[in-house]
């Protein structure tokens, strides 16, 4: 995967269809996939290439055929210069994608643990009111997880914009974030009503505590009733940049100028998915797909078949003139 750097690029449409927290979850969930699985395909690459360096190296130890002799080990070596850079390749990337995981994962667990909170529902805890002295009634109540669900469940992908099948990474540069500040917004404000008084006045705020003085009750027919009254606005999700700009996406958000001190965990995630993204940008050679006009426009492997094959070897310069079109 190759980010986009054009400006005015289009973005990753399903990303910009985050409106909840169930949306962003689902899309972080794919985005830590993606971001941690990013290196399997150069491993992949890596360990088919040792496989077929080996069989060259062999298949150099065997031969008896000076010429053959000098060009398996040209590949062998071709190989292992391959090799070595996907190796220092994937190890430079492990880092960047293991904190980008580490952060996202968080950022994931936040979310489930808010939405389990948003069902928190409060409930009268029946034949448990007391009154412990001749002027205090004490009601009793009781939480459970038995409300409803904060927003629909996303179970994949395709689910956060219909008509989009999977989001295109290659074109994120944004992240819809919720600041942690914002999540208690998930959790509903509840009213308890004890209904069956009689010569209540009608008042509210801060009158309500003087009408109630006039309220009367004689324990027969009163009844606690607790209505939940979900916050509004709902939480929505924050544009937070992933890098500098759209057009500049070689550099990271700017905002983030020093991980060691910087504050905010969203901004921090961004700047991570960034480092992690442009760790990946990186190509690994498939060593099945070499032909002669790769190995060809190769000077260290012109260089090699030159310094291993008796015939070329007087050549002073392998990569120019008419000695070198007959090394390649």
């Amino acid at each position: 995967m190759q980010i986009s750097t054009c400006a005015g690029e289009e973005t990753d449409a399903v990303g910009d269809a985050v409106t909840d927290i169930c949306k962003k979850e689902a899309y972080l969930r794919e985005l830590a996939t993606f971001i941690t699985n990013a290196i399997a395909s150069h491993e992949a690459a890596g360990e088919k290439g040792e496989k077929r360096q080996g069989r060259w190296r062999m298949a150099a130890a065997e031969t008896t055929d000076v010429e053959r002799r000098c060009l398996l080990k040209t590949l062998e070596g071709c190989a292992q210069q391959q090799i070595e850079t996907a190796r220092s390749n994937i190890k430079g990337a492990r880092t960047p994608i293991a904190r980008a995981a580490e952060a996202i994962n968080r950022q994931i667990g936040k979310i489930q643990a808010t939405r389990l909170l948003a069902k928190t529902a409060l409930k009268e805890k029946a034949n448990s009111h007391t009154t412990t002295s001749t002027t205090q009634l004490n009601i009793a109540l009781e939480s459970d997880l038995s409300g409803t669900d904060y927003c629909t469940d996303i179970k994949a992908e395709k689910d956060i914009k219909p008509g989009h099948a999977e989001p295109e990474f290659a074109k994120l540069h944004q992240l819809k974030l919720t600041k942690d500040s914002e999540l208690g917004k998930a959790i509903s404000d509840f009213i308890v009503q004890l209904k069956g008084l009689a010569s209540c006045n009608n008042n509210q705020g801060a009158g309500a505590l003087t009408a109630m003085g006039n309220c009367a009750m004689d324990g027969s027919n009163e009844a606690v009733t607790i209505v939940p009254n979900a916050k509004a606005p709902k939480i929505t999700p924050a544009t937070i940049s992933v890098f500098k700009t759209e057009a500049e996406r070689s550099a990271c958000i700017a905002a983030v100028t020093d991980v060691a001190t910087h504050r905010d965990v969203q901004e921090l995630l961004a700047y991570h998915v960034c480092k992690a993204l442009q760790a990946t940008q990186f190509t690994t050679t498939d060593l099945e797909s070499l032909d002669g006009n790769k190995l060809a426009a190769s000077s260290s492997v012109v260089n090699a078949v030159r310094n291993c094959h008796p015939k070329y070897q007087q050549i002073a310069d392998p990569t120019t003139g008419d000695d070198s079109s007959k090394i390649k």
